[in-house]
């Protein structure tokens, strides 16, 4: 093969972005408490991965400006984050560069803002946010709703750091005005649920369950 030839290593990298698709789909065609990767499946898995990264790193360097390839390199390690340890920093690179690329594509920001979001912890209920990661997906989806203010998935996201913020009424109305477009979205319509009964966009966690308390010594008479 033509070693400068930019097609080659597109097909490549969509060659072995599909093997490990299949790899995780055989896992998730498993019962659920066997949906999980095996070592044989993790070790295919992490050796695909960066020979995925290799291919994805000659693409960009041989079509630097193309910012298809980005994004395409950016949303295939996205959907491996749950299976290859790193994935998401490599779609994170890509998708910083596809922004660059393209300043004025909302559809990027939010995606980026997205990935910037889940490290910050923030969608995991009972985990302390990191705060960095969170000013900088709220930079990033701000961003996206100046180009498109009815961009609802910046919104969502957007509505969700406004109400980690503590301004709870200005993230009521943003999910009302979600409800507005997406009235069957069961998931907004329980978000605003719980804003209006002053509780968290996304609920309360459950308490932990109370170990049993040892029963109480009797006191001796007389």
């Amino acid at each position: 093969t033509n070693p400068y030839e930019v097609r080659y290593f597109r097909v490549l990298t969509q060659a072995i972005f599909q093997k490990m698709n299949d790899i995780v789909a055989g896992i998730q065609a498993r019962p659920p408490a066997e949906r999980q990767a095996n070592a044989e499946e993790q070790v295919q898995l992490r050796n695909l991965a960066v020979r995925a990264i290799s291919s994805v790193q000659r693409t960009r360097l041989l079509d630097p400006k193309n910012v298809g390839v980005a994004v395409d390199a950016a949303e295939s390690f996205r959907g491996l984050t749950a299976f290859v340890q790193g994935a998401d920093d490599v779609a994170i690179q890509n998708y910083e560069s596809a922004t660059d690329l393209e300043p004025i594509n909302p559809f990027i920001k939010t995606q980026l803002g997205q990935l910037y979001l889940q490290k910050s912890g923030l969608l995991i209920q009972g985990y302390e946010a990191n705060e960095e990661w969170l000013a900088k997906a709220k930079a990033m989806l701000e961003k996206a709703l100046e180009l498109n203010p009815n961009y609802a998935n910046a919104r969502f996201f957007n509505g969700l750091i406004i109400d980690h913020d503590g301004d709870k009424p200005r993230a009521w109305e943003e999910f009302r005005a979600l409800q507005a477009t997406n009235p069957n979205n069961q998931l907004v319509a329980r978000i605003v649920q719980n804003l209006e009964a002053g509780l968290p966009a996304l609920g309360v966690p459950p308490a932990p369950a109370m170990p049993p308390q040892p029963a109480a010594a009797s006191q001796p008479k007389g």
